[in-house]
């Protein structure tokens, strides 16, 4: 483990995972368990889908939808191996809302998560797991934390790698290093600023369509789009199994 380097730093750019160091945080919980389970699903909603950990806390099983008529849309073309199901997310940052698609890796760990997940009261997706009888509660932004510390600190990451907030900048990295055009950047991670979104670009300069090598074209946000299906609040993975399959 103490061979998986991560990336330079430049100064003033924000701190990421290497794709080495990813690919070993999503090895650490234990898949035999409903709390690895659980873990993977908050690894993958903050390092493979972007989302912030008030986000995380905050997602219902009700905001993973299906969306099989947006196959064309340049969100879905910069997410690598994008299915047909997005998270859907509203009243964040100044209002902001946005669709992620979800890549396979992150469907398969979410439906995973959604196969074991105690019944409750809260329409949450993630949700606390007691050992003494106690009802499972919404998970808060300070368990979060600390499940992606415990998870990175297995992995053996240096400690200025082990926040919610380096999975996300993660993410962003991710897309600026593919090419991905700065305004589907910052309409996937939900930036209020294209600054914000311009810290992730080493290259970036004001006016520029695209981050690097123009490989994406910006999204067209005022098109529609239709929204065919969407998980129940509860009982959900029946469906989530029967459909996450199709190519998105």
């Amino acid at each position: 483990m103490h061979g998986v380097r991560g990336q330079v730093v430049c100064r003033g750019q924000p701190r990421a995972l290497s794709p080495e160091q990813y690919a070993l945080l999503l090895r650490m919980p234990d898949l035999r368990t409903t709390a690895g389970r659980r873990d993977l699903a908050i690894l993958h909603l903050l390092g493979t889908a972007g989302l912030r950990r008030a986000e995380v806390a905050d997602l219902l099983t009700g905001h993973v939808e299906e969306h099989p008529d947006a196959s064309n849309s340049p969100l879905r073309q910069a997410i690598t191996h994008a299915t047909s199901w997005a998270v859907s997310l509203s009243h964040e940052k100044r209002g902001r809302s946005r669709l992620v698609p979800l890549e396979q890796a992150a469907l398969d760990a979410i439906t995973a998560w959604v196969g074991v997940r105690p019944s409750c009261r809260y329409d949450e997706l993630i949700v606390s797991l007691p050992r003494d009888g106690r009802p499972s509660r919404p998970l808060t932004v300070r368990d979060i934390n600390r499940i992606v510390a415990r998870c990175a600190d297995l992995a053996d990451l240096s400690v200025d790698r082990r926040s919610p907030r380096v999975l996300r900048n993660t993410f962003c990295t991710k897309l600026a290093d593919r090419g991905v055009a700065i305004n589907v950047i910052r309409e996937l991670a939900g930036h209020a600023e294209i600054s914000t979104t311009a810290r992730y670009i080493a290259d970036y300069e004001p006016g520029a369509a695209t981050a690097r090598g123009n490989v994406l074209a910006e999204p067209r946000l005022d098109e529609p789009i239709n929204r065919s299906r969407r998980l129940p609040p509860r009982h959900s993975h029946d469906v989530l199994n029967r459909s996450h399959r199709r190519a998105f």
